[in-house]
C-alpha cells in the first residue's frame, strides 16, 4: 500500500497527529528535512515520531523518507480536485466526456494501485490455490464482475462459484467450511445480506477476503484480510458507478493475476491447451 494513503487511515493520538499533518501538507519538503527538523516543526519528540513508524511498519526516519519519495508522485495524482460523483456536466462536449471519463478512470487505477497491499495479494492467492473451493459472495451489479473472475478462472482449470439469489447464496455459505476460501465483495457494508453470511462464513470457519471500501467497518470483523476500493463515489448520489466498477475490476484482475504467476508456465499451458480444444470443436 502506498505508504501515504497507509498514513491516511491511521488512528494517531495528538502529537502523532501533527506529524502526519506536516508529512501530508508537503510530502515533497518532508523527504528534504531532518529528523531535528521534523520535531522542531512538529513539536513532537523523538519517541513520539517512533511510534508512527512502528504503526507504519518502517524502521526509522531514513526508512520513511525513502518510502515517501517514492510514493509521493502516485499519492499526488490522486489528490487533487475532481468530482466523481459528477464527472460529466449537463451540455458537455463528446470530447469533453471523453477527457472526464479518462481522468476519471486514470485516478480511479492509481487510487486503487496505492491501496493495494501486496501482502493480503500474496496470501489470498495462496489460500485460493490451497482451497478445496472457492466462492464469490455479492450482489447487484458486481454480480457481474464476479463471474468474469469465474471465467478467467475456468479458463485455467479453476471452478469459482458465485451463486446470485439470496437463497443459494445463504445455502452456500451455511455448507461452506474450512477447506472453502470465499471472497465477499461490499462496498460500503451496508447490505444485511452480506453481514448475515459473513457470520455464516465465519462461523463454519471459512477463510475470507473482504474487498469493500474504508466504509464498510461493520464488516471488517468477520474478514481474514480485506482489499479496498477507491472509495472517491457517494452510494447513490452520483450518474453511475463508473470509478468503483473499474476500481472492482482492477482488484479481481489483479488477484487473478497474481493467481495465474503462481504457476505461471502450468498455467499458461492448460489455457492455450482448453482453446485449442475449442477451437478443434468448433472448426469440427
Amino acid at each position: 500500500m502506498n505508504i501515504l494513503n497507509k498514513l491516511e487511515k491511521l488512528e494517531l493520538g495528538y502529537k502523532e497527529e501533527k506529524i502526519r499533518a506536516l508529512i501530508l501538507d508537503d510530502p515533497d519538503g518532508f523527504v528534504t528535512m531532518g529528523i531535528e527538523e521534523v520535531m522542531e516543526r512538529s513539536g513532537a519528540a523523538r519517541a513520539t515520531f517512533y511510534r508512527l513508524c512502528d504503526k507504519l511498519q518502517v524502521s526509522g526516519f531514513a526508512d520513511l523518507r525513502i518510502h515517501i519519495n517514492k510514493d509521493k508522485e502516485d499519492w499526488k495524482k490522486t489528490n487533487t480536485a475532481f468530482d466523481f460523483n459528477y464527472p460529466v456536466e449537463d451540455g458537455a462536449a463528446v470530447q469533453r466526456i471523453a477527457e472526464n471519463l479518462a481522468e476519471d478512470y486514470a485516478k480511479t487505477v492509481m487510487m486503487t494501485k496505492n491501496l493495494l497491499d501486496v501482502s493480503v495479494l500474496r496470501r489470498a492467492a495462496l489460500e485460493m490455490e490451497k482451497a478445496k473451493a472457492i466462492d464469490i459472495y455479492t450482489s447487484a451489479g458486481n454480480i457481474h464482475f464476479a463471474k468474469n473472475f469465474a471465467f478467467q478462472m475456468k479458463e485455467i482449470g479453476v471452478d469459482v462459484h458465485v451463486p446470485e439469489e439470496l437463497y443459494l447464496q445463504k445455502l452456500s455459505a451455511a455448507a461452506s467450511d474450512a477447506g472453502h476460501f470465499a471472497i465477499v465483495i461490499s462496498f460500503g457494508g451496508r447490505n444485511w445480506q452480506m453481514k448475515s453470511i459473513c457470520e455464516e462464513l465465519k462461523e463454519n470457519n471459512t477463510r475470507i477476503l473482504l474487498i469493500c471500501s474504508e466504509q464498510a467497518e461493520k464488516l471488517f470483523a468477520y474478514a481474514d484480510m480485506r482489499l479496498y476500493f477507491a472509495s472517491y463515489e457517494d452510494h447513490s448520489e452520483k450518474i453511475s458507478s463508473f470509478s468503483t466498477r473499474l476500481s472492482l475490476l482492477y482488484i479481481l484482475d489483479m488477484l487473478y493475476t497474481c493467481f495465474f504467476e503462481r504457476d505461471y508456465e502450468g498455467n499458461l499451458v492448460k489455457k492455450k491447451a482448453y482453446y485449442r480444444l475449442l477451437t478443434k470443436y468448433c472448426e469440427g
